[in-house]
């Protein structure tokens, strides 16, 4: 556990690409949720869900770099934030 203690790159970039994939998971449910409830989906394509779900990095980056104070790991999440965006766009659009 002393991993999570040290400000590294790949601290950040894990969590870069965890958080993500869990705030999906949740949006997607919510989204099956309202569907089930009122026949409609929240969003206008599903695809926008994959954009929705970088929020969470930018919440942690947040934390990492001001409260926490580790730069390193802040730098790391936004650099898979980045990729992200930037793949989605070329995957999308």
């Amino acid at each position: 556990m002393e991993f999570f203690k040290k400000d590294t790159y790949y601290l950040g970039s894990i969590v870069g690409i965890i958080l993500p994939v869990i705030v999906y998971g949740l949006v997607y449910l919510i989204d099956m949720m309202y569907f089930n409830s009122f026949g409609k989906h929240m969003v206008a394509h599903m695809h926008y869900l994959y954009l929705l779900s970088v929020v969470g990095n930018i919440l942690a980056f947040r934390y990492f770099y001001i409260n926490a104070k580790k730069y390193k790991a802040g730098a790391g999440i936004l650099l898979v934030t980045l990729i992200v965006v930037v793949l989605y766009f070329i995957n999308f659009y």
